[in-house]
């Protein structure tokens, strides 16, 4: 800014980033972990909302001021457009912040920034007031829009009410190509156990966790075992187009994570085996929770079928060419019923050996 800007806009700019830092400083010590998710809860504390009240009063102070300080002249006129429209956005989610129960919010936290993050509403109300309320027809292409043909979860999700939907088999022969082996979970010797067929299939392994903490006690047993013989990478150690590029160049090295489930493409012997270490249900976040809240039967409309469809993205990482082979391990929970088991089966694209 120019300066020339009147002293009383620029009071009120340090007044802004006083109540900013402040707000921030209060949902740093007061975030909390949710197991299973990378999303931080907050708590609309009386302190948190003081500060975001003030911050949203001097917001608004300042906005008043700048159009004062365009007018006179002080301002380029395109920098302030740009400064307006930022207001405006803060402004809107400060409104939603303090005044908006219905408002989805929480915090993701890093080792270089703290993000507030606030929805207004569930994504799905948004998409379809705002995108598939427009009379435009959009066409959805993927191998895992459906459960055995029932396109309802992904349609509810996206908030489409009427959709035509087109079903094309396979072109992979996956009785030929594929095995699938259930395992029951026993917390005490499934590391051993996983280290146990990884040793025995000479790595070539996509290990997929449900969670980020599943995956840390993973890497803490083979740091300690040292009984794995093959060189093992873990999401997050590095870039993740670093880990993939070397987990496709070596064909013994295996690859752990949490999140690729869905976007990874490694064709050829590199990715032999799929070892899923962990049923993949949604965790218990703010986003999840919304959706339980607006479901009549929270289980059955949003975590069983979010689960199987993550379950079939992650099987689809093994079988990308015809010429594809390999197995795929599934560590099932002792105290799953057998409703899980057949709807886990229900989903599986050869009869798998339990």
């Amino acid at each position: 800014m120019e300066n020339d800007v009147r002293e009383e806009t620029l009071y009120t700019i340090e007044n802004v980033l006083f109540f900013n830092d402040k707000l921030f400083e209060i949902i740093e010590r007061d975030a909390k972990s949710i197991s299973g998710s990378e999303r931080y809860h907050i708590e609309k504390s009386d302190e948190l909302m003081k500060y975001a009240h003030s911050l949203h009063l001097q917001t608004e102070k300042l906005s008043e001021q700048l159009v004062y300080e365009g007018e006179m002249f002080v301002l380029n006129e395109y920098d302030l457009h740009i400064v307006e429209e930022y207001l405006d956005q803060v402004l809107y989610f400060l409104k939603l912040f303090s005044k908006d129960d219905k408002g989805i919010i929480w915090v993701e936290m890093s080792d270089t920034e703290h993000t507030l993050v606030i929805m207004p509403r569930l994504v799905e109300e948004i998409l379809r007031d705002e995108v598939f309320s427009k009379k435009i027809p959009f066409i959805f292409s993927s191998a895992t829009l459906s459960n055995n043909g029932d396109y309802s979860y992904i349609a509810k999700s996206l908030g489409i009410e009427k959709f035509l939907s087109l079903k094309v088999d396979s072109p992979f022969d996956y009785e030929e190509n594929m095995k699938i082996i259930m395992h029951k979970n026993d917390p005490k010797n499934k590391s051993k156990e996983m280290i146990n067929l990884l040793n025995e299939r000479g790595g070539k392994s996509l290990i997929l966790f449900d969670t980020k903490d599943s995956m840390v006690q993973f890497k803490k047993y083979i740091n300690e075992s040292n009984e794995l013989n093959y060189p093992v990478i873990f999401e997050g150690d590095r870039e993740i187009s670093h880990l993939v590029e070397e987990f496709q160049k070596n064909d013994e090295t295996i690859l752990c994570s949490y999140h690729l489930w869905e976007g990874l493409d490694i064709p050829g012997s590199s990715l032999s085996n799929v070892l899923i270490a962990n049923l993949p249900f949604p965790p218990n976040d703010p986003v999840f929770d919304a959706k339980r809240k607006s479901s009549v039967n929270p289980y059955e409309e949003v975590d069983l079928p979010y689960m199987l469809l993550r379950l079939r993205q992650g099987i689809g990482r093994l079988i990308r060419t015809s010429t594809d082979k390999g197995d795929i391990h599934i560590w099932m929970e002792n105290e799953s019923n057998h409703s899980i088991l057949d709807q886990v089966k229900s989903i599986l694209p050869v009869e798998p050996r339990v």
